[in-house]
């Protein structure tokens, strides 16, 4: 079993023999010889993985994914149909198989809210783009994205995905969130069912400020409840006058808002209360979020360092992952903001060139319900080259490298066997999720050099062992 993997992973192109070498005296040594986690589950799809177009002109980038109670793994991103870039979905089985067609329009699997007759068209561009999506309990989906002037809008479809829920958006199924000049990130769904947004827009400094909005959950103007009914701006000040930027957010259990991305060429965090207040020492004395109570916090992580993607674990802590001077980033702060965790790799965010060696970008990150977290990018397939396989990584709650997973805890491919080779091709793992009982990733790839952009899908085994009790 082992040589028939490393005979397959060289002819691919995937690794480097002497890196691969030293990770396998590594791994043997410290994992069971009988370890298979992160490598292809050959029970989904096509050998582990599927590569698949959803548009007509071959131009498909899909950047986000959520898991539906079904099992069904719904991918989000833009398309481009009849020259026209467009929001675009597709529920794909959760055996990797087939689009699943339960959902969509007649059955079809896939959805292009643009095209609906009753999409609001804002500012007479067809030109449309996905950010965001995220699931309510129900099932319906919460679209944000911009046009091709950056103004924001927020869809909701059905749960299905056959058309726009017009019970929100005062009739119409969606809202314009523009505001200021804003540009959105991201969005998350809170138990109430209001919607909160968050981005960057132009503060009284003239530069980027991070932005958080909160919607009523019928889509019909801003929450009252939330900072007075108005967006709320939070200031880093990283050198006097930074361009600061939230890439991502999550929702606490306890009802904060907690926000990371860039400040300057630092990472960046902030924390808001439930009612949109910043989380400072003055609104709940003692309490503040950062390290100075004041509810925000930075950390230099070489010379320009960003933050993707956020998660919190069963203690509280801020496990947050990014890119640091092209390399992948990983890191831990304790559950107040105040510092980097001294449990987790000494203190210091560990960065590393990617699962291949050569450099490339963490996109996403997730904790599998023992504490490890599990991370996705695309990783440079030869020294400086722009063709990217994607990438996966898992860490143990130390922060080091979990040698039970893929060659030392890297593991890389792509989303088909077409596309294996050194050069001309890009697989870009953009989400990843625990799901179908393993680590689902999901991107964007081709299947011949020059080809046609499609999704991608790719699931690596998992052999869960433990059950976080907390979760």
């Amino acid at each position: 079993m082992c040589r028939r993997k490393l005979s397959e992973h060289v002819r691919r192109g995937h690794i480097d023999l002497r890196r691969w070498f030293a990770a396998l005296v590594l791994a043997v040594a410290a994992a069971p010889v009988a370890a298979t986690d992160g490598f292809y589950d050959p029970t989904f799809g096509s050998g582990g993985r599927r590569l698949f177009g959803i548009g007509v002109d071959g131009i498909d980038y899909a950047t986000r994914m959520r898991v539906l109670s079904d099992g069904t793994l719904l991918l989000g991103g833009s398309c481009t149909v009849n020259n026209v870039v467009e929001p675009c979905f597709a529920w794909y089985r959760g055996d990797g198989a087939d689009l699943n067609h339960n959902y969509g329009p007649g059955g079809a699997g896939k959805s292009f809210p643009e095209s609906f007759a009753d999409f609001p068209f804002v500012g007479g561009n067809p030109d449309w783009y996905f950010d965001d999506m995220a699931l309510l309990p129900d099932g319906r989906v919460a679209l944000l994205g911009r046009n091709a002037f950056g103004q924001c809008y927020l869809v909701m479809l059905l749960a299905n995905g056959t058309g726009l829920d017009h019970s929100v958006g005062v009739g119409k199924g969606s809202a314009n969130c523009t505001y200021l000049n804003l540009l959105a990130h991201a969005l998350a769904v809170q138990s109430d069912g209001k919607i909160v947004v968050v981005g960057q827009v132009t503060g009284q400094s003239s530069n980027y400020d991070m932005t958080v909005s909160r919607w009523q959950a019928d889509l019909s103007a801003f929450d009252p409840q939330f900072n007075g009914g108005n967006p709320q701006l939070i200031a880093l000040e990283v050198g006097g006058s930074s361009n600061d930027s939230a890439a991502a957010m999550l929702v606490q259990p306890d009802g904060k808002i907690l926000l990371a991305g860039t400040a300057g060429t630092q990472t960046a965090f902030a924390r808001l209360l439930a009612n949109g207040a910043v989380d400072n020492s003055v609104n709940s004395p003692g309490f503040g979020f950062g390290p100075l109570k004041d509810g925000r916090a930075h950390f230099a992580i070489g010379s320009a360092a960003d933050v993707s993607s956020i998660v919190l674990d069963r203690y509280g802590r801020i496990a947050f992952g990014g890119t640091s001077d092209g390399s992948w980033l990983i890191g831990r702060l304790l559950a107040d903001g105040s510092a980097q965790d001294m449990a987790f790799n000494g203190g210091a965010a560990r960065v590393f060139p990617g699962p291949t060696g050569f450099g490339g970008a963490l996109l996403a990150i997730a904790r599998q319900s023992d504490g490890k977290i599990v991370a996705a990018g695309e990783s440079a397939r030869v020294a400086a080259s722009l063709s990217r396989y994607w990438g996966a990584v898992r860490l143990l709650d130390d922060g080091s490298f979990d040698a039970s997973f893929g060659f030392a805890g890297l593991s890389s491919g792509t989303f088909t066997d077409e596309s294996s080779g050194c050069c001309g091709f890009t697989d870009s793992g953009q989400a990843i999720a625990i799901a179908g009982g393993g680590i689902v990733v999901a991107g964007f790839g081709k299947a011949t050099s020059g080809g046609a952009n499609a999704f991608g899908v790719a699931r690596v085994l998992l052999d869960l062992v433990f059950a976080d009790r907390f979760e």
